[in-house]
């Protein structure tokens, strides 16, 4: 697809198939197919996705993105245009289109990234930051561009926020998409488990942001002209470098044990 050529559809014949779909009826006639409207975002999103992998960033070298791409599933799709009407029309759901960018993410690099990702689209693109207030627990980085062949959504996301991501989608997928939109399960078990993901997406958030200080506080240490640094400094240096290693190999022990939880939840999808 060509980032340049536009939309086959009017805004119009896109409200009116949005409609039809949170209805549950067939695609009014004059109006795309969904599958039509699917077929060119999963288009788009691919296009986005191979150019975000082959343009050359300053903030982070594209060989290190864990990268997808995707449209929208009609189930989500029609979820939040009933949750959301009349404010939300099919025309303006930002991630029919959605790329994902995973990556070792420092909290600054991660928004750094982003603005240069829409330097590079064009000045009609935005980012919303949900780090700080995060949707039922998810917290990421996120790019809404909006170019001629229609919207799409990057995702951009630390390795750990991508982890507590994906088990949360999963157990939302085993227990009700509710959890998504902060509504929370009345059986005490359940109510437990989305309880406790929450307290790791807040102690997660803790920990890259004091791994974000550590760093910030090497890179100050290090740019001591040499000259000026004595065996107190180098000490300091070493300490800081030991517990910013001690804070990563927490991240890391977060990971897999949301790792170890979403195993747990495919197992339990597929016995």
């Amino acid at each position: 697809m060509d980032l340049t050529e536009t939309l086959p559809w009017s805004r119009r014949k896109l409200r009116r198939l949005g409609e039809a779909l949170a209805a549950g009826d067939e695609s009014p006639d004059g109006c795309p197919h969904y599958d039509e409207v699917m077929l060119w975002h999963n288009d788009l999103a691919a296009e986005v996705a191979a150019t975000l992998a082959i343009t050359d960033w300053t903030t982070i070298d594209s060989d290190s993105f864990d990268l997808a791409a995707r449209p929208k599933t009609l189930d989500t799709l029609v979820q939040k245009l009933r949750r959301r009407p009349p404010r939300l029309t099919l025309d303006q759901v930002q991630d029919i289109a959605g790329v994902r960018v995973d990556a070792e993410f420092t909290l600054d690099s991660q928004l750094a990234l982003a603005h240069e990702v829409v330097a590079f689209f064009g000045e009609d693109s935005v980012v919303k930051d949900i780090r700080d207030n995060p949707h039922s627990g998810y917290r990421a980085v996120h790019v809404w561009l909006r170019l001629p062949p229609g919207r799409v959504e990057i995702q951009l996301r630390t390795t750990t926020q991508s982890a507590w991501a994906n088990t949360y989608e999963r157990l939302a997928d085993r227990i009700g998409r509710g959890i998504r939109y902060g509504e929370i399960p009345d059986a005490p078990g359940i109510r437990g488990v989305v309880e406790h993901l929450h307290t790791f997406s807040n102690e997660i958030a803790a920990l890259e942001q004091l791994e974000q200080q550590l760093s910030d506080l090497q890179a100050e240490l290090e740019a001591v002209p040499h000259g000026d640094r004595d065996d107190n400094h180098r000490a300091l240096v070493r300490r800081v470098g030991e517990i910013e290693d001690g804070v990563r190999d927490s991240r890391s022990r977060y990971i897999e044990l949301l790792l170890d939880l979403k195993r747990t939840l495919d197992d339990m999808e597929d016995a």
